[in-house]
Order: C-alpha cells, then sequence, then structure tokens
C-alpha cells in the first residue's frame, strides 16, 4: 500500500491522503481490485486495534510492574553510589581536618602541605561533583513524569488512565 494526497475527491466526496495499492497507483485503473482508503478513518481503525488488543489492562500492567522494577533497581544503584560518594568526602574532611590541625600546632608549615593539601581539595571539588550528578539522576528517577510524582502513584491504573487519555 502506498500513501499519496489527492486534492480531489476520490471516495465519498472526501479530498485528502489515500492509501492505495501500488500497481493500482503506477498502472492505473483495472490493474488492481483494491480501492482506495482514506488515510484518517484507516489510521483511527489501527488505533482502535492496537488499543483493543495490544493496550490491554494486563500488558499495561504488566508493563508497569517492569518499568517499576528498572527504575527501582536504577534508583538503588544511584543511591550507592551516591553512599560511596558522601563516604570519600568524608575521608577527605577528615585528611583536610588533621592536616589544618597539624599546621595550627605547629608541626609542620603551610609550605610543607600546602600541595597535599591543594590536592585534596581538588579530589572534594570531583567528588562533590559527582554527588551532585547523581542527586540530579536520582530525582530523575523518581518518577515525575508518566509515573507522577511519587513512588506510591506508580501504578498500573494511572498509568492506564493517561494512556488512554493520550489516545
Amino acid at each position: 500500500m502506498v500513501l499519496f494526497e489527492s486534492s480531489k475527491a476520490i471516495s465519498r466526496n472526501e479530498p485528502g491522503s489515500y492509501y492505495v495499492c501500488g500497481t493500482l497507483l503506477k498502472k492505473g485503473s483495472g490493474s488492481c481490485k483494491s480501492h482506495y482508503i482514506n488515510s484518517r478513518r484507516f489510521e483511527r481503525l489501527v488505533i482502535d486495534k492496537i488499543k483493543e488488543y495490544i493496550l490491554t489492562e494486563e500488558n499495561l500492567r504488566e508493563l508497569v510492574r517492569l518499568v517499576n522494577e528498572e527504575m527501582d533497581a536504577s534508583f538503588t544503584g544511584h543511591r550507592d553510589q551516591l553512599d560511596a560518594t558522601l563516604k570519600e568526602i568524608a575521608e577527605v574532611n577528615r585528611r583536610l581536618d588533621r592536616l589544618y590541625d597539624a599546621i595550627e600546632t605547629g608541626k609542620v608549615t603551610l609550605d610543607d602541605l600546602s600541595a597535599r593539601i591543594k590536592q585534596l581539595k581538588e579530589q572534594k571539588e570531583k567528588l562533590e561533583s559527582q554527588k551532585w550528578e547523581l542527586e540530579w539522576q536520582m530525582k530523575a528517577i523518581s518518577f515525575r513524569g508518566l509515573f507522577g510524582g511519587a513512588e506510591g502513584s506508580r501504578t498500573p491504573d494511572l498509568l492506564t488512565a493517561r494512556l488512554r487519555s493520550a489516545m
């Protein structure tokens, strides 16, 4: 089938887009017994059949279950990475505190430790950036789009209603 535009009324006085057999379009009348099919009606029929047979309650529930599993696994992975990053930041802060204490008590001079302090501060900046990125990703996973805004709203009924209203 080929989709073509017509400014003339082909069927029931409706100008517009139609699907037609490619042979009929190329060779003309009598080469194929297929009829012209109004594209709007045909596409609406296809969408209705998809709703009827594919977007069933059972299929939507399974889709939500699978998406929830993926989202939960992703969120958990990000949470674990964030926890590790927070521990690293705390360790860098402890190291910096010890170095500052050594300088304040006169055990070493600032010149002796300035390179190490600079290195730890750079490490801390990288970790802070990583922390921010992980927090941002976790917020993106927090189901605000199609699923609502909170974990409790990630239900098949909500998804079903939203999908049906979109069509």
